[in-house]
C-alpha cells in the first residue's frame, strides 16, 4: 500500500488519539468542579500545553515541510488557545471565586480546538478519498497538486516528470483476464514504489499509466533512474496465481521547465512514451524543452554512473 494512504490512516489514527486524550483531561476538570482539593498542577502550569502528548506530535510535524501545514498551524494555535483558559478556569475554581467569565471563556477554546481537529480530519479524509482502491496509489486528480508542491518544494533543483505505460497489458486482460490484470497493476504498483524514493510523487495516472514526479541533478541523472526504475520490472517476472508473467513498461521522461503547466509537460512526456511503444516497447525515451526524442541506450546511461 502507498507510504502517502499508510501516512494518512496513521494521522487519523493519532487524531483519536488525541481526542481520547483530552475528554480524559475534561473528565478531571468536571471532577475538579466537584471537589477543589484535588492536585491540578498539571492544569494550571503556564507551560502545560507543552507537556501535552499532542504537543509532541504536532512540534516534529511541523519542522517539515508539509502540504498541510496550516491545519496544523491552527491545531496548535487554538490547542494553546485551551489550555490557557483552562489553567484560567482552574485557577478561578481554586479561589471560589465567579467563574462564569472563565467558564465560557474555556468553553469557547474548547470548541475552537475541536473545530480545528475536525477541519484536518476532514482534509485527510478528502486526501484519502483520493486514493486508488486497486493499487493504492494516489489518482489523477491528486497530480495538479503535486506538480506545484514538486515545483516551490526545490526552487534550485533540476524537475522531471515520468509517464510510464505497462506494455502489452490488452494482452494481458485479454489472455488471463481483468482479475489477473488488476492483480498485474496492483503488484506493479508495489514495485514501482520501492522503485523510487520517499522525496518522489507517483500516481497511478489512468489505465496501465503511472506518472513518477522527481528530482535530479540532471538530464543524464534524469535518465538513468528512469532506465533504473525498468530495469528493475524488466529483470524479472511477475508471479501471480501460479502464472510466472514478464512484464516491462515504456517511459517518457522530460525536464519540468520553468514556463512549463503541467499539460505543456505532460504533452512532451506522452509523445516521447507515444515514440517509445513505436520503437519496440520496454525503453525510456527523453524529451528535451523543444520537444526532440531522444531513445535511451541502456548500456551507455549504465556505464555512465
Amino acid at each position: 500500500m502507498n507510504r502517502k494512504y499508510k501516512e494518512i490512516d496513521a494521522l487519523l489514527e493519532d487524531l483519536n488519539r488525541a481526542n481520547d486524550a483530552h475528554f480524559s483531561w475534561l473528565i478531571k476538570i468536571v471532577r475538579l468542579a466537584a471537589n477543589p482539593r484535588l492536585n491540578t498542577d498539571d492544569l494550571t502550569r503556564p507551560d502545560a500545553y507543552t507537556h501535552c502528548r499532542l504537543n509532541h506530535w504536532l512540534t516534529p510535524m511541523l519542522a517539515r515541510n508539509r502540504t498541510d501545514e496550516r491545519y496544523l498551524l491552527d491545531i496548535q494555535a487554538s490547542h494553546r488557545e485551551m489550555h490557557v483558559r483552562c489553567g484560567e478556569l482552574v485557577a478561578a475554581l481554586h479561589t471560589a471565586s465567579d467563574a462564569t467569565q472563565e467558564f465560557e471563556a474555556f468553553e469557547g477554546a474548547v470548541l475552537g480546538f475541536t473545530h480545528s481537529m475536525r477541519n484536518y480530519r476532514n482534509y485527510l479524509l478528502a486526501r484519502r478519498s483520493s486514493y486508488d482502491l486497486l493499487t493504492g496509489l494516489p489518482m489523477r486528480r491528486t497530480l495538479y497538486e503535486a506538480f506545484e508542491h514538486v515545483r516551490s518544494d526545490s526552487p534550485h533543483a533540476k524537475r522531471y516528470l515520468m509517464l510510464m505505460d505497462i506494455d502489452r497489458f490488452k494482452q494481458v486482460n485479454d489472455t488471463f483476464g481483468h482479475l489477473f490484470g488488476d492483480a498485474v497493476l496492483s503488484t506493479f504498483a508495489q514495485r514501482l514504489e520501492r522503485a523510487i524514493r520517499s522525496c518522489d510523487f507517483v500516481c497511478r495516472y489512468g489505465g496501465e499509466e503511472f506518472i513518477v514526479l522527481y528530482c535530479a541533478d540532471s538530464d543524464t541523472a534524469a535518465t538513468q533512474a528512469a532506465e533504473r526504475i525498468r530495469n528493475a520490472f524488466a529483470d524479472s517476472c511477475f508471479q501471480i496465481d501460479g502464472e510466472s508473467l514478464p512484464v516491462t513498461a515504456t517511459l517518457g521522461v522530460t525536464q519540468i521547465y520553468q514556463q512549463d503547466t503541467l499539460r505543456s509537460a505532460l504533452a512532451r512526456a506522452d509523445a516521447a512514451l507515444y515514440y517509445g511503444k513505436n520503437a519496440n516497447r520496454n525503453c525510456t525515451v527523453f524529451s528535451n524543452q523543444q520537444g526532440e526524442l531522444r531513445k535511451i541506450e541502456s548500456d551507455t546511461a549504465m556505464k555512465s554512473e
